[in-house]
């Protein structure tokens, strides 16, 4: 029986106590061994050995799947972090207001400069997750990467808002071609 398995030995050793104590009985093959117990006779280590053999492998393969699984569990918490700094950073953007002040332009430009920290930082973040495989990681990582992307997106948004953004054609008009018209008219005034 190997040694880390779960089982109340409390009822176990109890009534082998209670068997002992009335009369001299051998209980040794009714009950396991606790936990650390050494046995010296090398017909029994050789015949629970066989025994617990393919009991231990079974154990270990199913050990190192729910090792697996919970590695990759706490990788996609990870990876969903970033979705809850999301409803801060909306407030934040919000309360900053949008006019050219220093507190909304800190506001906004921490927007950009976290994620882009955690975005070149994904690899170490995930590098304790490796264990497993290392091709297992891949969509975990890019779900953090997409992640951090809609944090960024808050902050274009913001400069949106701000005004800081080219998107009406008056912020192009040094590369705005001149209309050229075909033709005058005059109307002669009297």
């Amino acid at each position: 029986m190997p040694i880390n398995d779960e089982t109340d030995w409390y009822p176990v050793l109890q009534s082998a106590i209670l068997k002992t104590s009335k009369g001299c009985v051998d209980t040794s093959e009714k009950y396991p061994s606790p936990r650390g117990f050494q046995v010296n006779s090398n017909s029994l280590r050789k015949s629970n050995r066989d025994q617990t053999s393919s009991e231990s492998s079974a154990i270990d393969v199913r050990k190192q799947n729910a090792e697996k699984a919970l590695i990759m569990k706490k990788a996609w918490e990870l990876a969903y972090s970033p979705l809850k700094q999301i409803p801060m950073n909306l407030v934040f953007a919000y309360m900053s207001g949008n006019s050219l002040q220093i507190f909304s332009i800190i506001t906004t430009f921490m927007l950009f400069l976290n994620p882009l920290k955690a975005i070149s930082a994904a690899g170490d973040a995930f590098s304790s997750f490796r264990t497993i495989h290392p091709n297992a990681m891949w969509p975990p990582m890019i779900a953090y990467i997409l992640a951090q992307c809609l944090l960024m997106a808050i902050g274009i948004y913001k400069l949106q808002k701000m005004g800081l953004l080219p998107t009406t054609t008056s912020d192009w008009l040094a590369w705005e071609n001149p209309k050229q018209f075909l033709g005058r008219s005059f109307h002669p005034s009297k």
